[in-house]
């Protein structure tokens, strides 16, 4: 990314400027919610910047209420299932991803997560299932990585997996 783009100057301020820039988008989505406060992309926006602000329980509060108000909405139910797993709610965070995926069978960034969820917790017989599920989407994963039982979500994402570490 070119150093002088809006992108690039925003990540060369320093910490506390950056910090100051996201209470600010804070200040902004909240203001945003008083007058649509049923927006599940405001909420969302609203977890992401307090994420970025360390306020790991009431951007868990904002995830969790736009994946409610957008049920189909995949990406707010998967990122509502990472920020779980982040702040080790794993149950939680499994069965969040296991109801979306009821609504979202064909939601890689889904299936992928679940057979990595579960690897971290030690099921093999669930990992399995996700992973040839992941390779049945898209044929990314070969039986010899599955053989070797080297599953990672790493291997799974074709896009940079959203950064939500609440811990």
């Amino acid at each position: 990314m070119p150093l002088g783009s809006q992108r690039g100057r925003r990540r060369l301020l320093p910490c506390p400027q950056r910090t100051k820039t996201w209470r600010d988008g804070r200040r902004i989505l909240r203001d945003g919610l008083k007058v649509a406060p049923k927006s599940a992309m405001l909420h969302h926006a609203l977890g992401l910047a307090l994420v970025r602000l360390k306020r790991s329980d009431e951007a868990l509060a904002e995830f969790a209420r736009a994946s409610t108000l957008d049920p189909g909405n995949a990406r707010y139910a998967y990122v509502n299932a990472v920020a779980l797993h982040s702040m080790g709610k794993v149950d939680a965070a499994i069965a969040r991803l296991e109801k979306a995926y009821l609504a979202h069978p064909n939601d890689r960034d889904i299936v992928a997560t679940l057979a990595s969820f579960h690897q971290g917790r030690g099921d093999g017989a669930a990992t399995k299932l996700y992973a040839e599920r992941v390779r049945a989407l898209d044929g990314k994963i070969t039986s010899e990585k599955m053989s070797r039982g080297w599953i990672h979500a790493s291997s799974f994402m074709y896009e940079t997996p959203v950064n939500v570490s609440l811990g």
